[in-house]
């Protein structure tokens, strides 16, 4: 299963550490983790998604 998020900006806040913070049991589960930022600038916390699994776009 893929699961993708969509959010604003990647920045240090309450759905983005929740996020991941869960990436391992996602992919424990067999997730494939993609997470969208609409913003301009991707944001500063984008790196943390990437370490967790995330593919950032």
């Amino acid at each position: 299963m893929k699961v993708i998020h969509i959010l604003n900006e990647l920045k240090y806040s309450g759905a983005e550490i929740m996020y991941v913070d869960a990436a391992s049991l996602f992919q424990y589960k067999g997730c494939q983790l993609a997470v969208v930022s609409t913003a301009k600038n991707v944001g500063e916390f984008a790196p943390k998604f990437q370490e967790a699994g995330y593919e950032v776009f």
